[in-house]
């Protein structure tokens, strides 16, 4: 079934990971989607952009702006302009600013090779709650199940789920020196914890070192790590339990 109100598609950064992913789930529903990816052909950037229903940005922040200011003056007025970025307040900032028309801001909460359960989407309107309707439906079409926020809320969540699990993880594993002889004395548990944090440090650190560089909260959020660090300093370990412990209620 194709949607009757979004029906052609520009992806930028459609050869990455999650550009992909959509670039896939909307040719599946029968959209006609268009990819672009450096090095731009002009020529067809020109052609297709003043014709499409939405033009969705899969590009890390520091190319938005060049992206932007391809397109700003190709979009017709009723194109929904939207993203992919992990932090919501900037990106949303740029592309209300390069374009007066409907805007909204999203972020996929999993990985470009999900299972079926992790399929969620955050969306934030941004300008024209009808653009963000008409986004959702397409997204259902695609099987994501999606929720409203705004930019705010969502980057206060996301310094938090993602930008402290990175800081915290780092400063965790700098914390003591590997060299003073601890292999021998790894438990089955600190194992675990180093396999689950390997592709976060070791394959994706860039991506979270970008992601907690462009989130206004994470200030804050290092600052409340390191007072519960301080109770923990001053031995109030039951008070921290008790505080951790809603996690699992």
């Amino acid at each position: 079934m194709i949607s009757p109100f979004l029906q052609k598609v520009a992806i930028f950064g459609s050869r990455g990971n999650m550009g992909g992913f959509f670039m896939d789930r909307f040719l599946n529903i029968g959209l006609d989607v268009y990819g672009f990816d450096l090095p731009m052909d002009i020529n067809l950037l020109c052609r297709v952009i003043p014709t499409v229903d939405l033009v969705l940005l899969a590009v890390p922040i520091p190319a938005m702006d060049a992206c932007l200011a391809a397109i700003s003056r190709l979009l017709k007025p009723t194109t929904i302009l939207a993203d992919l970025c992990s932090v919501k307040t900037l990106p949303v900032k740029k592309m209300l600013q390069a374009f007066s028309g409907p805007v909204v801001g999203t972020h996929p909460l999993f990985g470009p090779q999900p299972r079926d359960e992790e399929l969620r989407m955050a969306i934030c309107p941004a300008r024209d709650p009808l653009a963000a309707e008409r986004l959702e439906e397409v997204c259902a079409m695609c099987s994501l199940t999606t929720f409203r926020t705004d930019p705010t809320r969502h980057d206060k969540a996301m310094a938090f789920i993602q930008g402290l699990n990175y800081v915290g993880t780092l400063a965790y594993f700098c914390a003591q020196d590997q060299e003073d002889g601890l292999r021998q004395f790894i438990t089955p548990s600190f194992a675990r914890r180093m396999e689950a944090a390997r592709k976060m440090v070791v394959q994706d650190g860039p991506l979270f070192a970008a992601l907690c560089d462009n989130n206004p909260f994470m200030a804050a959020a290092i600052r409340k790590h390191l007072k519960m660090l301080g109770l923990a300093a001053a031995g109030d370990y039951e008070l921290l339990r008790d505080k951790a412990l809603h996690w699992w209620q």
